[in-house]
């Protein structure tokens, strides 16, 4: 038997794990109840791990957010070095 594809507010809850990677503070933002939520995230987020559908959305999320941090160290650090090499006189 196939696993059943997530739903939307499991696909809220991966969305906000995103966001923060803290999956308590997630669980709780995508409407789960707050009483154990550290334990119930946990074992929610390994379950939706184990789908694909869920692994390549957060395989693709990861990547733009990497992208992301790439292109701000990057600018970062152009500043950086046209301060640093700035010529005062």
């Amino acid at each position: 038997m196939a696993p059943k594809a997530p739903n939307a507010r499991q696909l809220r809850f991966i969305d906000e794990w995103l966001d923060d990677l803290n999956a308590s503070a997630a669980y709780v933002r995508a409407g789960y109840g707050a009483k154990n939520a550290n334990v119930d995230a946990s074992k929610l987020l390994a379950k939706l791990m184990a789908l694909p559908e869920v692994a390549a959305r957060v395989a693709e999320a990861k990547a733009r957010q990497t992208s992301a941090a790439e292109l701000k160290a990057s600018r970062m650090l152009k500043e950086l070095m046209a301060f640093a090499f700035l010529d005062i006189g």
